[in-house]
This record gives structure tokens, C-alpha cells and sequence, in this order.
């Protein structure tokens, strides 16, 4: 925006300098030394707005002057960690073709929070959905980025999939201040559930996350691929999630007609936090379920570790199954063994396959 400005701005003090000078000087009396002094009034006036902007950084070089550490705000904390999704990004997932070349169509894309679009596509080099522009180059994947974030599956991925994004980063900022979050809607159950079915959940309310006695299901394609540490002062929840948009693997097998199915799978992220997804399905009358599952036990991103097999119970006990990356990312069904009344502990994640 400011690029946009320099033109009119300097239209603008050309025009009103000069009379400005000459007004300060006749008001300071005439004489050369009023006219010094109005012409650097006349520049600190028009320098207040820069030195304003860039009187965060200037506080840090001083105190690195000094041989102190830089001070940084709630902002630039947010920045810092921003750069370091877009770090990840670019280090682990696939270079997309046509990069600053409008003329050729990219692989996939990144979906985020407009305001973070630059950053993603100039340090990330990954195409996005939405950037800083905002819905000035896009009014339908402006509209379509906002409804994704406040829609559930299988609404949610249907989004993805029209968009061509593969990976979506989640934030606790922005949409909750317009309107309520539903505990089911994709913003609150993955950046405050994980994506796991559970008996009780999180509502945004206004800006204040709330938790609910809701059930939410699991998600079947969403997985989570990287995390940041959390915000200052904001608790223990990471900055920011990245989920990657997978076809997930269809687990299929045979239990007692009509029981529940769980399907438990022990994660741990890059940054040590441990948790358990967990998904679940009914059997029809003729005893046969499926489940998709979005996670592998064998080849997953290397910044997540899970337990070597998918542990399954039903009223009838327990099976497990591993499960490949190439049966997540291609939809591949997987059998699941039949369920054994013995039962032994679940492996932990640090016995994760790789």
C-alpha cells in the first residue's frame, strides 16, 4: 500500500511544501534562521508517519547498540512464527511448478488467513489461495477461503478440492471476531481438537473459545503435518497448524452388526505434544464397517511420529492394522484383521515406523 502512495504523496508535498515553508517562516518572524528551523519542522512532520512505523526496529537497534537482545512485541512474535511455517513449507512439501509465472498453472495450493498470503508465496514459494490483496483479485476464493474455515467435513474438503489446496494452516484469530465458530466447523475442531472425535468440544463464541458438551466425529481428510510453538501469553496451543488434505485410507473389516468402531492412532508433533487421534464408524447389519483415516503408520511427514500400527476396538476386541503413506495419499483401501478378545498395551509413538 505504501508503493501505491509514494505517487500521490509526493504530488501532494510538492504542491503544499513550498507554501507550508514560507508560512512557518513568515510566522517565525523571517530571516534565515527561521527558515532553517521551519524546514525541518516541515520535514519532521512529513517524517513522523515513517519514523512511527519504524519505531519498533529502531528500539531493537538501539538496544542491540547497546549490546542487548531485541525487544519484540505480541506482532512481531506472530511474524517470526508465520516465517517458520513458511520455512517448513518450503523445506518438506513439493516444489509446485510456475513459480512467479502467472502462465503456468502450480500443482496445488496453500490456503491461509489472507493478511498471511505474501509471506507464503515470496519465502514459502508456494502458490496461495488468497493473499494480502484480499478479494480484490478473487471475490469467489475470497468467499470460498472464509466459508472452508467455518464449514465441516465433508462441506470443508469439498472446498479444498475445488480450490486445488493441499495444505491449510489454522490460527485462532480473525473469523471469530465476525461471527460465532460451531464446534464442528473445521476452525475450532482442528486448532482445538486436533481433528479427533470426542464427546466434548470447543465453540468460538464472539473471540472467546468456549468448551461444550457436543460430539464431534473424526476427520477422514485432514492430517496434521506441523506445528509452531504457542503464542505468548495465549497458552499452550501452537500459533499455528498446518493440515495437509489427503484422500485418506479407507479401513474396512467385519465386527458385530451394528457395534462402534474406534480406531485410536497415537501422533506426536515436532514440537514433543503428544496426542491420540481418534475416529469412529458403525457396523451395518451385516457386520461390515469402514472408516476412512487420514494418518499413516509407515512413511508419514517426517515432522510427525506416530505409533506403528492403527489400534482397532469393537465389542468384539481388538485388531490392528498398519497403515502405508501411499494408501493415504491415494485412497487405498486397507483390511483390518478380524478383532481378538486379547489385548495388549499400544505401542508408543517413539516406536513409530518411518
Amino acid at each position: 500500500f505504501t508503493n501505491s502512495l509514494v505517487v500521490p504523496f509526493a504530488i501532494l508535498v510538492g504542491w503544499s511544501g513550498p507554501p507550508l515553508v514560507r508560512e512557518l517562516v513568515r510566522r517565525a518572524g523571517g530571516g534565515r534562521r527561521a527558515a532553517q528551523l521551519a524546514g525541518c519542522a516541515g520535514l519532521l512532520a512529513l517524517l513522523a508517519p515513517a519514523l512511527a512505523s519504524y519505531a519498533t526496529y529502531l528500539r531493537s537497534q538501539w538496544r542491540w547498540l547497546e549490546g542487548r537482545p531485541p525487544e519484540r512485541n505480541a506482532r512481531e512474535e506472530r511474524r517470526l512464527q508465520l516465517l517458520e511455517v513458511a520455512d517448513w513449507l518450503r523445506e518438506n512439501t513439493e516444489p509446485t511448478s510456475g513459480w512467479l509465472d502467472a502462465s503456468v498453472r502450480p500443482e496445488y495450493a496453500v490456503l491461509s488467513h489472507w493478511a498471511d498470503g505474501h509471506v507464503l508465496e515470496y519465502v514459502a514459494r508456494r502458490p496461495t489461495v488468497v493473499d494480502n490483496f484480499g478479494d480484490d483479485l478473487g471475490e469467489e476464493n475470497f468467499a470460498l477461503s472464509e466459508e472452508y474455515y467455518l464449514s465441516e467435513e465433508p462441506r470443508a474438503s469439498e472446498i479444498l478440492d475445488r480450490l486445488g489446496a493441499r495444505y491449510a494452516i489454522f490460527e485462532y484469530r480473525g473469523l471469530g471476531s465476525r461471527r460465532d465458530v460451531e464446534p464442528s466447523a473445521v476452525l475450532a475442531h482442528l486448532y482445538f481438537g486436533d481433528g479427533s472425535a470426542g464427546e466434548t468440544s470447543v465453540a468460538v463464541e464472539g473471540t472467546r473459545p468456549r468448551a461444550v458438551a457436543r460430539a464431534v466425529a473424526g476427520v477422514e481428510r485432514h492430517r496434521l503435518v506441523f506445528e509452531t510453538a504457542p503464542k505468548r501469553g495465549r497458552g499452550r496451543l501452537p500459533a499455528f497448524k498446518v493440515y495437509e488434505h489427503v484422500r485418506g485410507a479407507l479401513l474396512v473389516g467385519a465386527a458385530e452388526p451394528g457395534a462402534r468402531v474406534e480406531a485410536r492412532l497415537e501422533l506426536e508433533t515436532n514440537r514433543g505434544r503428544r496426542f491420540e487421534f481418534l475416529a469412529t464408524a458403525r457396523a451395518d447389519p451385516r457386520g461390515r464397517f469402514q472408516l476412512r483415516f487420514p494418518y499413516a503408520t509407515q512413511g508419514s511427514p517426517s515432522a510427525l511420529r506416530s505409533a506403528a500400527e492403527v489400534e482397532l476396538r469393537s465389542a468384539g476386541g481388538v485388531a490392528r492394522v498398519a497403515v502405508r503413506e501411499r494408501d493415504v495419499r491415494e485412497g487405498r483401501v486397507v483390511e483390518v484383521p478380524a478383532f481378538a478378545r486379547a489385548y495388549s498395551e499400544a505401542r508408543s509413538p517413539g516406536d513409530a515406523s518411518r
